[in-house]
């Protein structure tokens, strides 16, 4: 039995876990972000109920949403353009567009087909945003592009620039999840000839997730880039729910400190008011380094020998998930 609780006396946990197995557990719903929990397990067998573990804890992240669109309130968020050329006079295409021919959530995605011209066809984020630390992006995509059994013809890429769309770099290199599964073929004009890309038939919606840490700091925008060759055509391909997001540890309780207040007897009775700003419940512990220790926001202590004393205020949450430390010399 697994439990999982925002206090130490697991009252009111949120999640009470019967006949778990294994050493790992996948909650089912989402915990509540930037804060501190609390976890306990115990046995059962035919002899009864064992005892429960120790606590342990663990701090979840905070969500720090960069960019998100799931393509069901329009094309607001982007823009598109492309190329296409017939006996190789280059001319102006666009054929990105929101459809509800298909989609990953609700009803709507973009989308482009695979036509048997040359084109290059491009689906871009229209503001830049700032690439936060831990940045992923990640997004859901179905594609049935004209492919061989060892060579890809049609096939879609996904770029990044960070001067403002002057230049792009292809994020290949970057995607942790669902790579590009074909080279595309240099034998008919493909403007991406020789590449890695998507191409083939994916047969249901699949994600992919690009680690964008190596542009931490940087304005960026992100471009899907369809291009086809010059024969055959095929459905097409999807992008939806798409998003750029960064995970943080949260507030944690920080910036203690603590005052002394006046003397209380003979010069040897003191007493200590401390505080901490942060977000959840914060516990007090006291070291007097005389031996002597005490807890809560304020204490007492009496010292036996005047002296030089340093003293250390420990602030933490209620779990000891995050804590800040101060100390004065008295």
């Amino acid at each position: 039995r697994l439990l999982v609780a925002t206090e130490p006396t697991f009252e009111w946990p949120l999640h009470d876990v019967y006949g778990f197995e294994g050493a790992s557990f996948r909650p089912p719903a989402t915990l509540p972000e930037g804060s501190c929990l609390l976890w306990r397990v115990g046995g059962e067998n035919g002899c009864g109920d064992g005892s429960w573990s120790d606590p342990g804890t663990f701090r979840t992240s905070v969500i720090v949403q960069v960019f998100e669109d799931d393509m069901e309130a329009g094309d607001g968020q982007w823009s598109h353009t492309g190329w296409l050329w017939i006996d190789d006079i280059k001319q102006e295409y666009d054929s990105w567009a929101v459809t509800t021919g298909r989609s990953h959530s609700s009803s709507h995605a973009w989308f482009s087909p695979d036509v048997m011209w040359k084109i290059d066809d491009y689906l871009w984020t229209a503001l830049p945003f700032t690439v936060p630390d831990g940045a992923t992006l990640s997004f859901w995509q179905f594609h049935n592009l004209e492919a061989g059994t060892f060579v890809g013809f049609d096939g879609g890429v996904v770029e990044i620039s960070t001067d403002g769309g002057g230049t792009w770099a292809d994020l290949g290199v970057h995607i942790t999840t669902y790579p590009y599964n074909y080279t595309i073929s240099t034998d008919w004009q493909s403007p991406i000839g020789g590449r890695l890309a998507w191409s083939g038939n994916s047969s249901d919606w699949v994600q992919t997730e690009v680690d964008l840490g190596s542009y931490s700091g940087q304005d960026a925008q992100i471009r899907w880039r369809l291009a086809c060759d010059t024969s055959v055509s095929d459905e097409g391909w999807y992008v939806d729910d798409v998003r750029v997001r960064a995970y943080s540890p949260g507030e944690p309780v920080h910036d203690a400190a603590f005052t002394v207040g006046p003397v209380l007897r003979s010069g040897l009775e003191l007493t200590f008011s401390g505080s901490a700003l942060g977000s959840e419940p914060v516990e007090f512990d006291w070291e007097f380094a005389d031996g002597g220790t005490g807890s809560g926001a304020e204490a007492t202590h009496t010292y036996g020998l005047g002296g030089s004393y340093p003293v250390t205020l420990t602030a933490s949450n209620f779990a000891g998930c995050e804590y800040d430390s101060t100390s004065q010399v008295l």
